[in-house]
């Protein structure tokens, strides 16, 4: 188990039914109404922010890589 499915599985219910929504939008590329933002410093990685949780993803053009769900810390945008 990685760290994405520890976290999730950690979350209260509507936690993480919220979560869940925000990835099939995000790799259905449904961005219109997500608070998304492009990452200093990288290419094509985006973060979406859902309360005080942060995922962070990569747009690869084909493909859509979810790297991160956590939540908002120091190093929140540093090791993912």
């Amino acid at each position: 188990m990685d760290k994405k499915e520890k976290f999730i599985r950690k979350l209260d219910p509507k936690r993480r039914k919220q979560v869940f929504k925000t990835i099939e939008k995000i790799l259905s590329r449904q961005w219109e109404h997500l608070d998304i933002r492009k990452l200093k410093g990288y290419e094509n990685a985006y973060r979406i922010r859902k309360g005080e949780i942060r995922i962070v993803f990569i747009d690869k053009g084909y493909d859509i890589e979810v790297l991160s769900i956590r939540y908002r810390d120091e190093d929140t945008y540093k090791n993912f």
